[in-house]
């Protein structure tokens, strides 16, 4: 925000923003005269500050386990591409994914069933073969929309109790507890 003389964001109103990615939020809240220069701002930011990211122990090898056995690996984000190319790549955790979709490509982002349909599609596997692994209530909603076994993870959720109302299949509280019920 100070790139365009505007006073910070409080952790609250950021938020608020969740749901479309981040440059539809970015947009819709700074308009159009000033989002090249806010955008800019955010994803030099984003990269700059992209250390604080860490990516939960358990969590490469579950994904090089699942790979391992010939699983199709999607995501579906609500995050836009650029941010999630810096967050792929700088994990290390981008070559582990056949397809990721991204919240500014879809034209109905979650809970809409839309993503989790194109990765169907991609992967040529069927609703009743899918799992759909998510920390957020559209995740959830948007897998029983497609039609999919919805999975709750719970191990750094915000907001655990509306993730559990959202009626999860299986929800778990550790990345090892998911990773012995996925992988044994």
């Amino acid at each position: 925000m100070a790139a365009i003389s505007r006073d910070p964001w409080t952790p609250e109103q950021i938020i608020e923003l969740f749901g479309p990615s981040e440059h539809v939020a970015l947009r819709q809240t700074v308009g159009e005269d000033e989002f090249a220069v806010a955008m800019d701002a955010y994803l030099r930011h984003y990269h700059t500050h992209h250390g604080q990211v860490r990516v939960y122990e358990g969590i490469e090898g579950l994904l090089q386990g699942l790979r391992g056995r010939g699983v199709f690996l999607g995501m579906v984000t609500g995050k836009g591409r650029a941010t999630t190319e810096i967050t792929l790549t700088l994990t290390g955790l981008r070559g582990l994914f056949d397809l990721v979709l991204t919240g500014d490509e879809l034209s109905r982002p979650k809970p809409a069933p839309e993503g989790i349909e194109r990765i169907l599609r991609a992967a040529g596997c069927s609703p009743s073969e899918t799992v759909m692994i998510g920390d957020m209530p559209n995740d959830v909603l948007a897998a029983h929309a497609a039609g999919v076994e919805a999975v709750a993870a719970l191990w750094d959720c915000e907001w655990p109790e509306e993730l559990r109302a959202s009626g999860p299949h299986h929800v778990f509280e550790t990345v090892e507890a998911l990773s012995d019920w996925l992988l044994t």
